[in-house]
């Protein structure tokens, strides 16, 4: 048994601590999960959490909330508010 725990020690030390710090019904990822998800362009479902996790033999782990009903910002939420702040209208 003490085998398996040194050769995934690592993996299942990070699980433990994720699943120790988790909330109900919120799903926790890891940054290197963060990671493959924000190339796949879907950066916008991570939501970092407050404050690191720490994990025996890592040190403080960054860890993220995976919400993927986030919707990415629409282009034109994102060009209203370019034209809002852009705007020179002369009040200020």
């Amino acid at each position: 048994e003490k085998s398996r725990f040194q050769l995934f020690g690592d993996t299942i030390n990070v699980a433990s601590r994720m699943e120790s710090t988790g909330e109900k019904n919120m799903i926790q990822v890891s940054q290197d999960t963060a990671d493959l998800l924000t190339s796949a362009g879907k950066g916008h479902w991570l939501v970092p959490r407050d404050n690191p996790v720490s994990a025996k033999g890592k040190g403080l782990v960054e860890t993220y909330w995976l919400q993927p009903n986030k919707r990415r910002p629409s282009m034109n939420t994102a060009s209203m508010r370019l034209s809002v702040e852009g705007s020179n209208d002369g009040y200020g």
